[in-house]
């Protein structure tokens, strides 16, 4: 039916308008620190920005952190921080914040507290910086 189509057509317009409205919608892109899925980000937030859609945030999760005493979680934690060197420049001007690697699945309040904690870091700290930014 023309009138469905219509009504269609306009939620559609409101969807995208409101996608676009960067003072109602914020846009997240979320991967982990290795080359393929930094790839796939960089494409998406491409993308995003290309139909005027603003992104401002980049949360990389799985974050390797340093351990010398695991051979495996040396090789990790040394190739992410490789790949951290490509990720500054692909994401240049998008806040970066980074949630390390946890030894469980994160559930739970508690858990949950320690993840926001550093994916939203308070304003200042490191966490959270802006790619490209220097310092």
């Amino acid at each position: 039916n023309s009138d469905d189509i219509q009504e269609l057509k306009r939620s559609m317009i409101q969807v995208r308008n409101l996608f676009r409205d960067a003072a109602q919608t914020e846009f997240i892109v979320a991967c982990i620190p290795n080359m393929m899925a930094i790839s796939e980000s960089v494409r998406l937030v491409e993308q995003l920005h290309s139909e005027q859609i603003p992104v401002s945030r980049v949360f990389i999760n799985k974050v390797q952190p340093q351990n010398d005493d695991c051979q495996f979680c040396a090789a990790r934690y040394k190739e992410q921080r490789a790949n951290f060197s490509f990720l500054e420049s692909a994401f240049k001007g998008l806040r970066v914040s980074t949630v390390q690697f946890f030894d469980r699945e994160v559930r739970g309040a508690f858990a949950l507290r320690a993840m926001a904690a550093q994916l939203l870091p308070p304003p200042g700290s490191e966490a959270g910086r802006v790619a490209g930014a220097g310092g």
